[in-house]
């Protein structure tokens, strides 16, 4: 009796050890006042999106989405929705939900055509796309994990246009979406979200600039030349912010960088700026 009490012990030791592999969840970013940011584009214009959880009462979430274009000049109107955290909403399939999506299941209204579970490392997730970049927040959870798993979703929007999504399986967090109807393709990549997956603790939004604020700045001289800098904050994560710079000129001979993406982070010192080559993680160059 004694030794089938004991393997009975093991056994449920076993299941709940496997069970909590397996499923292994991260749903606290799923809290009031956390907002995930998306950067893309609709056609030829940038595009971006915002979901803020705005109210929560037990597994019942309230959602806002702004919208806009063009770098946020011209906003679209606020959408306010409600659903269930243990489902699905905008931005999330919730992991347990996950575990069981099939052929025919929805999302936002979509029927799921097919249901892929993949695992990717950093690399290889961002060779399935025509873009050369995956933004902060997504490079952050491969960095906690080398090997993730994510469910691939593809779609069929009133039988004419197709769309594809990805979400983490771990925290159900939609990582990016497109769609396409032949005509104008639309992606969005999520580019900030103010959770620390590390810590597993929300942190409160600063004032801004956020997703797809854009800079420029042009200096001339009286001969005509010109030297015309722009930048473009594409996303963030805790303290570290991160832009593409280019540069162009006018009149002039004068040397001009390649394009550059640029990380800032905040240290006990002050803030500190690392170069980054535009198409590698291989830092450049460190700027004082």
């Amino acid at each position: 009796m004694k030794k089938a009490a004991f393997s009975c012990l093991v056994f449920s030791l076993w299941l709940s050890l496997g069970v909590a592999g397996v499923r292994a969840q991260d749903v606290g970013w799923m809290q009031q006042g956390v907002r995930a940011w998306y950067f893309g584009a609709a056609g030829s214009q940038n595009a971006e999106e915002a979901y803020l959880f705005s109210a929560v009462s037990g597994a019942n979430v309230q959602v806002t989405k702004h919208s806009g274009v063009n770098y946020w000049a011209s906003v679209g109107p606020v959408e306010t929705s409600n659903h269930s955290f243990l489902d699905k909403g905008p931005c999330w399939i919730h992991p347990d939900v996950l575990q069981t999506l099939q052929s025919g299941d929805t999302w936002k209204g979509q029927v799921i055509a097919t249901v892929l579970r993949e695992t990717h490392t950093y690399e290889s997730f961002l060779q399935q796309f025509s873009f050369d970049y995956l933004l902060l927040p997504i490079k952050t959870l491969f960095d906690l994990q080398a090997q993730r798993e994510l469910v691939k979703i593809v779609y069929y929007i009133d039988q004419f246009s197709t769309g594809i999504a990805y979400f983490d399986v771990e925290t159900g967090l939609l990582l990016l979406y497109e769609t396409s109807s032949g005509y104008v393709t639309i992606f969005f990549l999520l580019s900030e979200i103010n959770y620390d997956f590390a810590t597993h603790q929300a942190f409160a939004e600063d004032g801004g600039p956020h997703t797809g604020f854009k800079s420029s700045i042009t200096k001339t001289t009286n001969a005509g030349q010109y030297l015309m800098m722009q930048s473009m904050v594409e996303t963030r994560y805790g303290n570290t912010v991160q832009m593409w710079v280019s540069a162009s000129a006018g009149g002039t001979s004068a040397y001009l960088p390649p394009n550059e993406k640029l990380l800032f982070f905040r240290q006990r010192a002050g803030l500190a700026t690392q170069a980054y080559d535009r198409h590698s993680e291989v830092p450049t160059r460190k700027l004082e």
